[in-house]
């Protein structure tokens, strides 16, 4: 599991928020993370931006109630529908049992009070668990925002990130909490400023892509030594070298339901 699927994952613990329909002002939250600053940018649950850490700069957006992967090239940013990864990811597989358990412990993370939990993953008709961290979640009504924000986003990468703690966790009920510290993640920055308007629109020019042709344009030039998108940073170039490198392994043999296969993994590791 990688640094950031963990992240994702202690993130979604406090998944399942109370439905208030309370009018929340902006807020935007910083995380420090191995990996560098995870930010999270709420308005409502039809506007809210995630800033992904790492050397490419990637945000998750939903932008008036339409959601988006964003990322930038040479030739200016571009954007990736979340339907469309959604529907490449396919089916979830099945997911080990996730339980959270207070351990009675208050801790002061970035000014906020919050209780201390441990995080185990296992079997639970079997008995057999295992922690996978320990977790500082918060119910102060500043952060709500923040929590609703990683909800709505797990609600729309359903279909992509499915390693199991994010999954599992998203089914405990800890209504109206806010991830402070995980192993790999850490608040450090809040603010209920208001934000810009530009902060949940589509950046000015930006270019729609269709994975799924360039996926299978770039498997039908593997074999002749074309262009695999080597030259395509982030993610994406990766997913798409993917699928040329089994081309070339077996270009006669390969169905599409391997392609998908393929596409699947190369979107999950938008997380890497």
């Amino acid at each position: 599991m990688t640094t950031t699927n963990r992240i994702i994952a202690a993130a979604a613990a406090p998944l399942l928020l109370a439905a208030t329909g309370q009018a929340l002002a902006d807020s935007r939250a910083a995380y420090d993370t191995p990996d560098g600053e995870f930010t999270v940018e709420y308005r409502d649950a039809d506007n809210l931006r995630i800033g992904l850490p790492g050397p490419e700069r990637q945000f998750l957006l939903i932008a008036d109630g339409e959601g988006h992967v964003l990322g930038r090239d040479d030739d200016g940013w571009y954007a990736i529908s979340t339907e469309q990864i959604a529907e490449l990811s396919g089916d979830a597989p099945s997911q080990p049992d996730v339980r959270i358990e207070p351990l009675g412990q208050e801790e002061m993370v970035a000014g906020f009070v919050g209780e201390l939990y441990r995080l185990d993953e296992g079997d639970d008709w079997a008995g057999e668990w295992e922690e996978i961290d320990r977790i500082v979640l918060s119910d102060d009504t500043r952060l709500r925002g923040i929590g609703q924000a990683f909800q709505r986003m797990g609600e729309l990468f359903e279909g992509v990130e499915q390693d199991a703690e994010m999954v599992g966790v998203g089914q405990v009920d800890t209504s109206e909490y806010t991830l402070l510290r995980s192993r790999d993640m850490e608040l450090t920055e809040f603010s209920s400023d208001t934000l810009p308007d530009h902060s949940f629109s589509l950046p000015p020019d930006v270019r729609h892509r269709d994975l799924v042709a360039e996926v299978e344009q770039a498997r039908e030039r593997a074999p002749e030594g074309e262009a695999d998108g080597s030259d395509e940073p982030g993610w994406l170039g990766r997913q798409i070298r993917g699928t040329g490198e089994v081309a070339r392994d077996d270009a006669a043999g390969e169905t599409r339901g391997e392609v998908r296969d393929r596409v699947r993994d190369g979107v999950r590791s938008l997380f890497d």
